[in-house]
């Protein structure tokens, strides 16, 4: 028998022995050992010739040769496991997940269980990596880790968005996507954010394998360590960024003359007054209405009134610098800035320009026709220093202009504001009309768009003159508007409003939320929220009955003021919803900035959304963003069973129109819910 096999023979021995008995057991044999010597030296000393030295010698070899046994198979019981944990862990670093401990005979009764809770640990690690790497190649947007700016790893959606393939990105620096050296640059200057634990997220334009360019919102983070390494999210919103466009282009540009609408040159007009107001310079606001263009729409009709409209545009650039504004408002009114006015006569110039471009024949539908024009001109700062007054003004100038013979223009002053005859007829009848009480107020239903079912309804302001009937909102809102009246009305709106939902409680009648519009001229005051908590307070209504509609163009103030009214309102219960959603320009900085329950898509989307393809598009985007901002959309304006099964379709939730029912009396909403109870 060799060595190896008395070291085995020990092995299989001594295998079901735990390592701290074998230690107390080779601790119990020296000790007996060395007493045993300690006795035979004793009796050598004491008795000369006792015990020989060779039966000594014998004795202490035999000592130390199960002595260095003992030693070596404690040696390799405790040197056989860590050698084998090492390797074992040796492989899973190296990345074979599948390394396993295997468990030996000799393995010691203390190791079992670590081998198995190694093991299971491993076992557990295999599966959450492969579970990650599974989410890793099937995340449907673009994932890398960079370091160093150059890839260490991609996804498959990643690949698939740029069309590279793998070896094309691992190891390569990420600079290959970027369009140009700047863009590149850009994103540089995010590691900065990196590095300090925050996020970088920039919508860029990057470019694929085959040359093509696509819209890209980039997102990166850090991942600790050194700093140099970092997780990037890559997302295709090249049809986000069309549809975006889209809106933009239909909420600020108008279709048939590619002029600025009424939005846009708002915010030009603001800009000119704060860019004016810093450099203390003048400008002038000309409101342009032509001369007997209603006569060419109904002679030659309506495509021979979008021709000349389309050719005034391009008359009225051509004789413009390009830092002039030019844009039309509605029909055939046309708006211009005129900037940095030195003098009058400057201002005479370019109205002449006009006046004659305009005056020239125009050819279209082999016709020739004549029209002509009537300016107003409003200047900053003689007249105003205020947005809608030097809109006014130069309105109020126009129609002085328009008296005195058409084709000519005024100047504003101070008779013609006096002189206003329309706006002073209207705004002495809604005076009257308040006095009167003369308004009143009608329901339009909202239906819930799975069921049918009323869910609540919208109060709008009517007002029944005695000598004109009841008179169109779009006549006499904006003179309310003008006139300082708003105010006024719009707190008598709120109180009838509340003064019916109690008679409805009384009659057993729930409508749900009732909406109610207002005014931007409400929030110039602080009394609105006064207003609200005291008619709640005065009539009972639950602030959950309530929700108020508020326009794009208030959020475009974007004041602290507005916000931190909203604030409140919402605070009380009450829900918000922007109207005529998509008519107007809301970005997701103001959306996301304002307190918004529910947004209204504008009749003129849903009017067109079975025929025009863009409208669909459109109102698609805007329930989408919705659902994402987890907001409530109301359609407006749904007439026909084909709107609304296609509204219904693409998760639409409330709908409002004449499909359901007209705006209808306060007693005519109690007969419909009486016939519904019945």
């Amino acid at each position: 028998m060799n060595f190896e096999n008395i070291i085995t023979c020990f092995d299989k021995v001594l295998s079901k022995c735990s390592i701290k008995g074998v230690f107390l057991t080779l601790l119990l044999f020296t000790t007996l050992s060395l007493i045993f010597l300690f006795i035979l030296g004793f009796a050598e000393g004491a008795h000369s010739g006792l015990i020989d030295q060779s039966s000594l010698a014998y004795l202490t070899g035999v000592f130390i040769v199960f002595f260095t046994l003992f030693l070596i198979f404690i040696y390799r019981r405790v040197y056989y496991p860590i050698r084998e944990l090492n390797k074992t862990a040796l492989l899973l670093k190296g990345g074979d997940l599948t390394a396993r401990l295997a468990k030996a005979d000799v393995l010691p009764p203390e190791y079992s269980k670590v081998w198995d809770n190694f093991n299971a640990f491993a076992k557990n690690s295999e599966t959450t990596i492969q579970e990650l790497q599974l989410i890793f190649d099937n995340a449907e947007i673009g994932i890398t880790w960079v370091k160093k700016r150059h890839y260490l790893t991609v996804n498959n959606k990643l690949l698939d968005i740029f069309g590279y393939s793998r070896e094309e990105f691992i190891g390569k620096s990420t600079r290959h996507v970027y369009c140009n050296d700047d863009d590149f640059e850009r994103v540089a200057e995010g590691y900065e954010l990196l590095s300090r634990g925050e996020t970088f997220s920039i919508e860029i334009l990057m470019s694929k394998k085959d040359g093509s360019t696509f819209w890209c919102n980039l997102t990166g983070r850090g991942t600790g360590g050194t700093g140099d390494s970092s997780v990037w999210l890559f997302e295709d919103i090249s049809k986000r960024k069309v549809v975006e466009e889209k809106l933009y282009t239909m909420a600020n540009y108008d279709p048939l003359t590619t002029l600025a609408n009424r939005n846009l040159f708002n915010i030009y007009l603001k800009e000119a007054i704060a860019k004016s107001f810093r450099q203390k310079r003048s400008f002038a606001v000309m409101f342009i209405d032509l001369d007997r263009f209603k006569h060419v729409n109904d002679s030659l009709g309506h495509d021979a009134g979008d021709e000349v409209l389309r050719q005034v545009a391009l008359r009225m650039r051509n004789v413009l610098r390009e830092s002039d504004i030019i844009a039309r408002l509605s029909g055939d009114e046309f708006t211009i800035i005129i900037d940095d006015v030195s003098n009058t006569a400057g201002l005479e110039t370019v109205a002449n320009n006009i006046l004659n471009e305009l005056a020239k024949v125009f050819r279209c539908v082999d016709s020739e026709v004549y029209i002509g024009a009537s300016i107003g001109i409003s200047r900053y700062p003689n007249d105003s220093t205020i947005l809608s007054d030097l809109m006014s003004f130069a309105d109020s100038a126009m129609y002085v202009a328009k008296k005195s013979g058409r084709n000519t223009f005024k100047f504003y002053s101070e008779h013609i504001g006096l002189s206003a005859e329309k706006f002073t007829t209207l705004s002495q009848g809604l005076h009257k009309a308040l006095e009167r009480d003369e308004f009143e107020l009608y329901y339009q239903p909202k239906v819930d768009m799975r069921t049918r079912e009323v869910i609540g309804c919208e109060a709008l302001i009517r007002w029944n003159s005695p000598s004109k009937g009841l008179v169109s909102p779009f006549e006499f809102i904006p003179v309310l508007e003008e006139s300082g009246l708003m105010v006024q009305v719009g707190e008598w709106v709120i109180f009838e409003t509340c003064r019916a939902i109690k008679k409805w409680e009384h009659l057993g009648i729930n409508l749900g939320k009732v909406a109610i519009n207002l005014s931007g001229r409400q929030f110039g005051t602080k009394s609105l929220l006064e207003t609200i908590e005291q008619v709640l307070l005065e009539t009972g209504v639950s602030p959950e009955q309530l929700e108020f509609e508020i326009t794009e163009s208030l959020m475009m103030d974007d004041s602290t003021r507005i916000i931190d009214t909203l604030n409140s309102i919402q605070e009380l219960g009450i829900h918000i919803a922007i109207d005529d959603f998509g008519t107007g320009y809301s970005s997701l900085a103001y959306l996301k900035k304002f307190p918004i329950d529910i947004l209204k898509i504008d009749r003129a989307f849903v009017k067109d959304i079975t025929e025009d393809e863009d409208s669909a598009i459109i109102v698609d985007a805007i329930i989408a963003m919705a659902k994402q901002l987890k907001l409530k959309t109301v359609a407006e304006g749904i007439e026909t069973e084909d709107q609304y099964a296609l509204l219904a379709s693409r998760g639409c939730e409330i709908g409002q129109g004449y499909l359901f029912s007209q705006p209808v009396s306060f007693n005519e909403m109690v007969k419909q819910f009486q016939t519904i109870l019945k």
